[in-house]
């Protein structure tokens, strides 16, 4: 199992140093829905598939990993993968023994039947995705239930950026395989699946026989997307002050407006300021400012 995972696309990984998350104050909102679906509390939606899209850019993946991170600290977390355009070509057919390996990390009867399947039927880490959902998670969790063992419902898997599978037919066949086993509750955990709005994810997501099993969160681009990255960047700027021994005054307000304008309401443009400012193989006084010319 271990030749076939992702470790790089785990929420927790030693090789991210510095994991993309929401600033303290920004996406409140979205955390708390998010996570109070998962804690059960969010009444009057459906329980075990929630859904969140929004445009590439604004920050899903940081959302995500403060989730992932929110989970975990309550112990409800048993699984998050990342798909992300490092592994995505090579790898898009381990998102599901991935998952099943972070389960059994936490559930040691898990681990058991699992290691059992695999070496009775090496093959099967090979197979079509809907053939590993079942036999790398499905059965062996049955197995788990005929034997008498329970495992508490309410625990979360969480899907990153769906959209970054190379291939379509993997991406709607994972929505296929997860719908189904919801619908016919074969797993006692809830998913929590994160998409950029391509039409071909929407579509499928909102289709009759699925939209009705999901709770579905738009993250919407407004105005007040622009106070969370002036925060950010306002925060991110006084720790590179920090790194540089710069005066607190190095930044201004209006260096902060032009790059919260030129940003277009895209975390991914204000983090690749920051990144590039930051670096210490680049860093400089005027590449800064060469930022804040403005257009």
């Amino acid at each position: 199992l271990l030749r076939v995972l992702m470790p790089d696309a785990f929420h927790d990984v030693a090789a991210c140093k510095d994991p993309p998350q929401c600033l303290l104050g920004t996406y409140e909102d979205y955390i708390r829905d998010i996570t109070d679906w998962g804690a059960g509390t969010c009444k009057g939606h459906p329980q075990h598939l929630m859904w969140m899209h929004g445009p590439a850019g604004v920050g899903k993946s940081a959302l995500t990993q403060s989730c992932a991170e929110i989970f975990a600290k309550r112990k409800t977390l048993v699984a998050a993968v990342f798909i992300s355009q490092l592994n995505q070509k090579s790898n898009q057919n381990h998102i599901l023994s991935s998952i099943a390996y972070q389960v059994a990390t936490k559930v040691d009867p898990f681990a058991n039947i699992l290691d059992h399947h695999i070496q009775k039927d090496p093959t099967l880490l090979t197979k079509a995705l809907s053939e590993q959902f079942h036999q790398l998670l499905v059965d062996p969790l049955e197995e788990l239930q005929i034997s008498g063992f329970n495992i508490d419902k309410g625990h979360i898997i969480i899907l990153d950026s769906l959209d970054e599978c190379a291939d379509l037919e993997v991406q709607t066949e994972l929505i296929e395989v997860i719908a189904t086993s919801v619908c016919q509750q074969t797993m006692p955990f809830c998913w929590v699946l994160f998409s950029c709005s391509e039409h071909y994810i929407v579509n499928h997501l909102r289709s009759a026989h699925i939209s009705p099993l999901s709770f579905h969160v738009e993250l919407l681009v407004s105005h007040k997307i622009d106070y969370e990255i002036l925060k950010y960047l306002v925060n991110e700027l006084t720790k590179t002050g920090d790194k540089y021994s710069l005066s607190m005054t190095w930044f201004s307000e209006k260096d902060m407006s032009i790059l919260v304008e030129l940003a277009a309401r895209l975390f991914i443009y204000a983090a690749t300021v920051i990144c590039f400012i930051g670096d210490q193989n680049l860093y400089s006084e005027g590449c800064f400012y060469e930022f804040t010319k403005g257009p």
